[in-house]
């Protein structure tokens, strides 16, 4: 699945992407995630997700392990790339971000395995959007300050 987007950012070109490739200073912005630890490849997370708009009574939230690293890229693009494990799924996703101009560009695309077919395209799509939502809106706030 793929999703994309941008928005105005109000900081230097530069300082924007600084802050983009420190994972210690992005993370706050990440829905879930917790516990970064770098390792020799990049890094590695925990995430712990809220699916409750999934209207579900048994499951509110799912958690696992992610393995990420940033990739040589072009000037001014970011890209990060990523696989682990969310319950007991296997996922892997493409991020890429760019800035130019006073403007975030993002797209992601997200392989989710298996969990697709055990939670539903639909429900899938809503919660990682509301996630999406969360973490443009925390960007947004600190990248426009």
């Amino acid at each position: 699945m793929i999703y994309s987007g941008k928005f105005r950012i109000g900081v230097q070109d530069e300082a924007a992407l600084q802050m983009l490739h420190d994972p210690e200073k992005l993370g706050p912005c990440l829905p879930g995630v917790s516990s970064f630890e770098r390792n020799d490849d990049g890094y590695s997370c925990k995430v712990r997700l809220d699916v409750s708009s999934m209207g579900s009574s048994y499951l509110s939230k799912i958690s696992g392990k992610l393995a990420f690293s940033y990739l040589d890229s072009e000037n001014r693009t970011i890209h990060v790339q990523g696989k682990g494990r969310i319950a007991g799924s296997s996922i892997s996703f493409d991020l890429f971000i760019s800035v130019n101009g006073g403007e975030l560009i993002w797209k992601i695309d997200v392989n989710y395995g298996i969990l697709i077919k055990m939670m539903g395209e639909e429900k899938i799509r809503d919660v990682t959007q509301a996630n999406i939502d969360r973490s443009v809106k925390c960007l947004s706030s600190v990248l426009c300050q």
